[in-house]
């Protein structure tokens, strides 16, 4: 019999970005819960998402000609084109509908992701990281096409902010400082003298970038360094869970309830119900009182 090949999920329509529900600490922290449901929807749909008025959204890819343009050209695309990257999560605390940073597309060369293209906040202050590339590559990413710059259109920002990589990596495994690839850097030029006169080379066909190909096994991934590190690789897409150390690290049981909690919120925490203590002998009384 012949095998049947597996469909991917189809993309609800529209998709559901309700905030999720989360107990704790995480119910007053939006960054979290942004987090928490952007993994969610990668893991399960391959879409990319984004920051619009507060809230999650939907990021649509670009098309050139109905082709998908590539990680590689977005910078370039975006030059000419009337787009923005996806927005993070620093833009939360602002609580300015308007306000839009944008996030830093580079390539890993290091740890348990190299190879691929990770979206990141620029700065590294929030949370917002994302596998760039498997997005670009499935079915349920929505696409559109950008409307060409035109001479009224205020020019693209300048990309000197996104040369490098954020130091302090959001991602659930460590993602070592890595460099942008020779064939972005190379398309780089000065917004202030750009002009939208030569045309974007159209791709035929989803070919794999040379320079995003590894050559030999990769070094083993490196361990968190921090709290929130160890408590995204719980729910990770890549690689979950924590060994027996680093769960030792992480929690820290209370003598009195036997709650678990965080080394961090340990002192927060409160016995709700102590355990019970059994009764106390008091072995000072003398035979003479007891008379």
């Amino acid at each position: 019999m012949p095998s049947r090949s597996r469909r991917p999920a189809a993309l609800p329509s529209p998709l559901d970005l309700s905030p999720i529900t989360l107990a704790g600490s995480s119910a007053n922290d939006p960054e979290m819960t942004f987090t928490r449901q952007m993994r969610f929807v990668q893991s399960e749909f391959k879409v990319m998402l984004t920051t619009e008025n507060l809230q999650l959204a939907v990021w649509y890819w670009p098309v050139l000609n109905g082709v998908h343009v590539t990680p590689d050209e977005l910078y370039e695309y975006r030059q000419h084109h009337v787009m923005k990257l996806p927005c993070c999560f620093c833009v939360l605390p602002t609580n300015d509908p308007n306000a839009y940073t944008e996030v830093k597309v580079f390539l890993a060369t290091r740890g348990a992701v190299a190879g691929r293209h990770i979206a990141a906040c620029a700065t590294g202050n929030c949370r917002y990281w994302m596998f760039f590339d498997a997005c670009y590559t499935s079915r349920c990413q929505p696409v559109k096409a950008y409307p060409i710059r035109g001479e009224r259109d205020p020019l693209a920002p300048a990309l000197e902010a996104f040369q490098e990589p954020p130091e302090v990596s959001s991602s659930p495994t460590a993602v070592a400082s890595s460099t942008t690839p020779p064939t972005i850097g190379r398309r780089r030029r000065d917004a202030s003298t750009t002009t939208p006169t030569r045309p974007i080379k159209r791709r035929r066909t989803r070919t794999v970038d040379p320079t995003i190909i590894v050559t030999g096994n990769p070094p083993p991934p490196e361990q968190p360094k921090s709290e929130f590190e160890l408590m995204l690789k719980l729910d990770a897409v890549d690689r979950p869970g924590l060994t027996e150390a680093q769960f030792c690290c992480l929690f820290v049981k209370c003598s009195v309830c036997s709650i678990y909690t965080t080394k961090g919120m340990f002192n927060e925490h409160h016995c709700l119900n102590p355990r019970p203590t059994s009764d106390v002998i008091d072995l000072t009384i003398s035979d003479s009182d007891s008379d």
